[in-house]
């Protein structure tokens, strides 16, 4: 008896293993859909589309005028490319490569460095970025 159980719960486990491999499968198309339509947003100048893809926003530690800012940067995106996408549980990882330009290059555009970026899962969604860092009261600097 105790046989039989050992082994039924061996199975269980292998079960419930290749059950979380799967769902992580599962996840990535959806990963793929939502970085490919927050890079486009980016590219296309949609503020608000990105900043209700950013974890940030989720975690309520980033607000509309910040976004404005951080989407002000001296380059625009002209295009890009979604290289590779992988998801492992609730984390997320993509890499891009992208072509951009600055005011002033007479409409010419170069290519810009890849980048690898995290995302997370929550809410039945992926979104960009990782959860904010807890910091530990043990080793913070305030008095």
């Amino acid at each position: 008896m105790v046989r039989a159980t050992v082994w039924l719960s061996g199975i269980l486990f292998v079960m419930l293993a290749l059950t979380a491999v799967a769902g992580d499968k599962d996840r990535e198309p959806l990963l793929k859909k939502r970085v490919e339509a927050y890079w486009e947003a980016l590219r296309i100048n949609d503020i608000h589309t990105v900043y209700y893809m950013e974890m940030g926003t989720v975690e309520k530690r980033l607000t509309p005028d910040v976004m404005r800012v951080l989407l002000d940067p001296p380059y625009r995106l002209v295009d890009y490319k979604v290289k590779e996408v992988k998801a492992s549980g609730d984390e997320g990882e993509a890499t891009i490569e992208m072509e951009l330009t600055k005011a002033g290059f007479a409409g010419k555009s170069f290519a810009g460095p890849s980048q690898r970026e995290r995302w997370t899962f929550i809410n039945d969604n992926w979104y960009h970025g990782g959860p904010a860092e807890k910091s530990d009261p043990k080793t913070s600097s305030a008095p």
